[in-house]
């Protein structure tokens, strides 16, 4: 991996459960969670969270990915599967490795407030602050100031010692 690493698997570990014990806290009160990935990267954030979950029993967690294609500017086709049979009355917790612009998470959004949800959350492991978008993360992993020019790369698949983020 190019660039400085930020991140080791050790200290993602570590954010993944405190930003697990994040989540329950958030959805108190709920007996099922669905937790939605955004494909790519942020699948494996979202499995690391609901098998944390699913380990403490804190909700029946179902786990669902949601994927577009990211570099289309307008109106992408955003799809969920499983489908969405079983999110009604559930609540979401929308998952992405890094937060940037927002607009990958504003699209992802869209289709989910379709169904009815009692509540819906996003959590990322890096959040920047250059939105374009008004989104903001419910749980943060780690709030990363950096240049506008700098790019932060999360790599949660691999082996260990490939698992970290990065700043390029």
């Amino acid at each position: 991996m190019k660039g400085r690493k930020v991140l080791d698997a050790e200290a993602i570990d570590i954010i993944c459960l405190r930003m697990s014990y994040q989540a329950e806290e958030q959805f108190s009160g709920h007996s099922k969670l669905a937790v939605i990935g955004v494909e790519g990267e942020g699948t494996h954030l979202a499995k690391k969270l609901a098998d944390l979950l699913s380990a403490r029993k804190a909700f029946d967690v179902q786990l669902h990915t949601i994927s577009l294609p990211k570099h289309k500017t307008i109106r992408p086709e955003v799809k969920l599967s499983p489908g969405p049979e079983g999110l009604k009355g559930v609540p979401v917790l929308l998952v992405d490795d890094v937060l940037n612009s927002g607009r990958t998470l504003t699209y992802c959004l869209s289709p989910l407030l379709e169904f009815e949800i009692p509540s819906l959350k996003i959590a990322v492991l890096v959040e920047r602050t250059y939105r374009k978008f008004p989104v903001s993360s419910s749980i943060t992993g780690l709030a990363l100031s950096t240049t506008i020019e700098q790019n932060v790369e999360a790599r949660l698949s691999g082996s260990a010692s490939e698992t970290g983020v990065f700043l390029n």
